[in-house]
């Protein structure tokens, strides 16, 4: 999120702007969220005597949601690729934001995502400052992603 507003430290802006996502698992729980936002933003103007304007720039991406047989499919191609014992199923739901679910409504498939914590210390979230990741990760990725796409170029695979 952002908040930006005045030009000093000791001035009262005339104006603040504040930005942000608004993330749901369901579409229409999402246009609830932005309905009722729109009605607490104008709702705490109000009790300081000032107005509210809400705008949203865009409708924002749908809920990633993968598709079983295709993700049956990465899981084995991946499995293959970097050993079975390196593949991680989990049924937990994420608030992940991406287009990639823009993809997935038009053809079945799965985002998937590898693994990058540092060598050392706790994961640190994505999108935050203290964000770090651990590049040995990358040739991993890679071969996950070069995994998939072989299996599924290969004449044998009747699974895609």
């Amino acid at each position: 999120g952002q908040i930006t507003g005045g030009t000093k430290h000791n001035i009262i802006p005339a104006t603040a702007v504040m930005r942000g996502s608004i993330r749901a698992f369901d579409g229409r729980v999402r246009a609830q969220l932005k309905a009722r936002l729109g009605d607490y933003a104008r709702d705490i103007a109000r009790a300081y005597r000032a107005d509210a304007k809400l705008q949203f720039q865009a409708d924002g991406c749908p809920a990633v949601v993968n598709h079983d047989a295709p993700s049956a499919f990465a899981t084995r191609a991946i499995g293959a690729e970097i050993g079975d014992g390196a593949v991680t199923e989990h049924d937990a739901v994420t608030m992940a934001s991406d287009d990639m679910s823009l993809f997935l409504q038009v053809r079945p498939g799965c985002y998937f995502s590898v693994g990058a914590a540092p060598e050392s210390g706790p994961p640190r979230p994505h999108h935050a400052p203290e964000f770090e990741m651990n590049e040995r990760a990358l040739p991993i990725g890679l071969r996950s992603a070069l995994g998939v796409m072989r299996a599924g170029l290969s004449p044998a695979s009747a699974d895609r």
